[in-house]
């Protein structure tokens, strides 16, 4: 039975793609298929048999990109609300791209029940075994995780191949969980395949021993139900409809989240109750707050029913392979000091205040906030001893003359709930940052022309990227907008360069590293071209018309006239430019020739004139040392001649007849 393709466009960025899949006739899978023996064949139906009354609701929350110091408070600012009947919060899986990531930031989230997974070293597209392990080994060796705790694999941009899937089986099939094996990249996601019928009986996760039940050919990357890959699991990430049946994402949903997931929720709740996920990246929730507070309340909607439980991924495909009733199922969570152990010795939980430092930036080896100038004589700020963040002005001691911190502050006081750690005045701690840091965002958009992102879409830009900082004193310029042709027609890009002020610099260029940006500006309608972004610290370098580069500060904002009459959305308009420049250089030229020759001409007969001229100069006699002084007489003029006449006319006498008389004398 062949079943027909269900094509779903991910329409919230360029990371999404187009992700597509449908079953396919020719993938069977055998009854001697065991899910205790970690084989599990695709399906609609949930595992065990149970009715639909009877089968846990799962919901899986996963993040993408870097722990950072931004990133981490806003997604335990979701999973620290909420928590499953039992008593324990609710965990969140983290697919942790190594670059910019902050190891003590992980053994924190571990630390705190949730999974952490791998999605590569350095985020690139069509990873290899380097980046695929490495990242996995630097989990291991150091953020300390247990190699056996480590959950999962999703690629970046959601770019999948066999080869990815090879990797992960050549390095055990489960890249350190032997229970949960390698997720492999869950975008092979429809709406949904023959095997689910409606919206109400999507597929459930799956082993690759006998394929992959899924048609990859429309999709983010390529897969084939003649790939073999024994224990190998896949957990499908379906896209997101509105009410319309219209797909909206798979990750990063545009629209109320509430009412998004709601209706995703109702329809597996009343169906089949395959797993919910709501995949995000932390930048969507920078993007715009309001999206955190649709996100609790539909959490608060979903947890008020019953048989719903809010865990990880590994924890949904345990219970595949032991499934029981939801009556009877408690999804257990170890506590902190159980987790503590299983990290280095010395390890301490804590994190940085929910809504951040303030005038200060989180120091994780030392579980507080550092607050500004606070090592120095200088105008500063102290931590609050009861929140933890640095709000508390420095006073000035006239008679030490000297900053101090009030005596309401506690210079040394921790995060609150943090484990005891270093004392902040103890020899080795470093000194923070004083005041702010310039830093430059370069990138690449599509969709725009220099001049229409400079009048429509520079404020918006600035604005979504200071959102990034968690500075709220941070400033965003715009200072460097030109059009950049691309290879073939519709590549054409806008190259745009902004400059950051932000006491947070360092941070935020670990944020703008990852892929964090894409998301982050698509609400703004901006669409960012993968693999362009970069952003260093240092004032932006504006590059010049002849080549060579100046400071922003002193250049100022700079815009290319190089925009076509189409709007720069393809090269035609690079083309007729050309064109038209080609016309008016050639005419120019030719005018410039033209001129020249005349030019010439008129030199030459000017010093003609000159020569004749200079041959009837009087000469100097330099060695008498005297000069001779000639007189000359000009002609007479018309006007000359004809007030002659009139006067010879006047006294009586003719001109011809004058000449007449002198002619006969002379004879």
């Amino acid at each position: 039975m062949r079943c027909s393709k269900l094509a779903a466009l991910a329409a919230a960025t360029l990371l999404l793609g187009c992700a597509a899949a449908a079953a396919d006739s020719d993938y069977s899978c055998p009854s001697s298929c065991d899910p205790k023996l970690g084989c599990m064949c695709a399906s609609s139906k949930a595992p065990g048999g149970y009715s639909n009354g009877d089968t846990p609701q799962f919901i899986v929350l996963t993040n993408d990109d870097a722990i950072t110091v931004i990133s981490q408070p806003i997604i335990l600012n979701i999973t620290e609300r909420h928590k499953n009947k039992n008593g324990c919060k609710m965990p969140a899986t983290w697919f942790v791209s190594v670059d910019y990531t902050d190891p003590n930031l992980v053994k924190q989230v571990f630390a705190r029940g949730h999974e952490i997974a791998t999605h590569t070293v350095s985020h690139v597209a069509s990873p290899n075994a380097t980046q695929i392990v490495g990242a996995r080994d630097w989990l291991v060796n150091t953020a300390g995780i247990p190699k056996d705790k480590i959950g999962g694999f999703r690629a970046p941009f959601l770019i999948f191949d066999s080869q990815q899937r090879q990797v992960l089986q050549k390095n055990g099939a489960r890249l350190g969980n032997s229970r949960a094996s390698g997720l492999t990249p869950p975008s092979l996601s429809s709406t949904p395949p023959r095997p689910s019928p409606s919206a109400g009986e999507r597929l459930w996760p799956y082993t690759m021993d006998y394929g992959v039940p899924q048609d990859c050919a429309i999709s983010t990357g390529q897969c084939d139900e003649s790939e073999r890959h024994p224990g190998l699991w896949e957990f499908p990430m379906w896209n997101v409809q509105d009410k319309t049946g219209m797909t909206v994402a798979s990750m990063d949903p545009m629209g109320d989240p509430y009412e998004l997931y709601k209706q995703q929720f109702d329809e597996r709740y009343d169906g089949n109750r395959a797993p919910l996920g709501i995949f995000i990246h932390a930048a969507w929730l920078i993007a715009d707050p309001t999206r955190a507070d649709g996100l609790n309340k539909f959490l608060e909607y979903a947890t008020s029913k019953g048989n719903v439980f809010l865990v990880t991924v590994s924890q949904v495909l345990d219970w595949m392979k032991n499934p029981v009733p939801a009556s009877q199922y408690n999804p257990t969570c170890p506590s902190e000091s159980e987790l503590l152990a299983m990290l280095p010795q010395g390890t301490t939980l804590c994190v940085m205040p929910n809504e951040g430092c303030s005038y200060g930036t989180f120091d994780s080896s030392e579980c507080k906030c550092k607050c500004q100038n606070e090592d120095i004589n200088a105008a500063g700020y102290c931590r609050d001893p009861k929140t933890g963040r640095c709000t508390v002005s420095k006073d000035y001691d006239f008679t030490n003359k000297k900053y101090i911190c009030p005596q309401t502050a506690s210079p040394t006081a921790s995060s609150p709930g943090a484990a005891p750690g270093p004392a902040a005045t103890g020899a080795g701690a470093m000194p923070s940052t004083t005041g702010t840091q310039p830093l430059t965002v370069e990138l690449d958009v599509t969709g725009t022309t220099p001049s229409d992102f400079q009048s429509k879409l520079a404020q918006p830009f600035c604005s979504q990227l200071l959102r990034l900082t968690g500075d709220s004193e941070a400033t965003c310029k715009v200072v460097h907008v030109v059009a950049t042709a691309g290879r073939r027609l519709l590549q054409d890009k806008t190259h745009v360069m902004a400059g950051i002020e932000t006491k947070n610099a360092d941070a935020t260029v670990a944020a703008l590293g990852t892929d964090t940006v894409y998301t982050l500006l698509a609400p703004a309608g901006i669409t960012v071209a993968p693999g362009t972004v970069k952003a260093y610290l240092g004032a932006p370098v504006v590059p010049s018309t002849d080549g060579s580069s100046s400071d922003a500060s002193s250049t100022g904002s700079s815009t290319s006239s190089s925009d076509s009459s189409s709007g720069g959305g393809s090269n035609t308009g690079v083309i007729v430019g050309a064109v038209v420049g080609a016309v008016v250089g050639l005419g120019t030229l030719g005018g410039g020739i033209w001129w020249w020759r005349k030019r010439k001409a008129a030199k030459a007969a000017d010093d003609s004139v000159a020569a004749r001229t200079n041959s009837f100069n009087p000469a100097f006699d330099r060695q008498a040392g005297v000069t001779a002084t000639v007189s000359t007489q000009k002609s007479p003029t018309k006007k000359q001649h004809m007030q002659e006449a009139a006067e010879m006319l006047e006294a009586g006498r003719s001109p011809l007849r004058d000449s007449m008389i002198l002619r006969q004398s002379e004879q």
